[in-house]
């Protein structure tokens, strides 16, 4: 039985569920749209996009989470934006949050923090990217 998202600080956290159905673009957007604002007004900054039908930057095969509406951008300076990776980090298993990118750096739920060297190195915006079931439920 799949159970309802629930309110944890603020935050919709995705349903403890193993067979969360993939989400439609539009639900992804609507809640990504919720991810976008609970950042900017925690940390300020605003939009740098959200829905983007494209490959991931240097990949002529692998959609990005952009063009599935499972990733935000918020434009951000240094501090702000560091905090807001950190912040990212630490609600990713509660919110459905699989992948942060700021300033050379990444989190991914599989590996950690570690450094980033993909073709944009993210150090004006802080990349949010979510799970399919966070972005159903975020």
């Amino acid at each position: 039985m799949t159970m309802p998202p629930t309110i944890v600080k603020g935050l919709l956290r995705a349903p403890s569920s193993t067979n969360c159905p993939i989400s439609k673009t539009f639900y992804s957007y609507l809640f990504h749209s919720r991810l976008r604002d609970y950042f900017i007004s925690k940390f300020g900054g605003k939009s740098a996009g959200i829905y983007n039908n494209r490959n991931v930057r240097g990949s002529s095969t692998t959609l990005s989470l952009h063009a599935e509406g499972r990733a935000v951008d918020i434009s951000l300076g240094l501090q702000a934006g560091r905090k807001a990776f950190e912040h990212a980090v630490a609600i990713a298993c509660s919110s459905g949050i699989q992948e942060v990118i700021f300033n050379r750096r990444i989190w991914t739920s599989s590996k950690g923090e570690r450094a980033y060297n993909g073709v944009n190195p993210h150090t004006d915006y802080v990349h949010i990217g979510l799970n399919k079931c966070g972005a159903e439920h975020f």
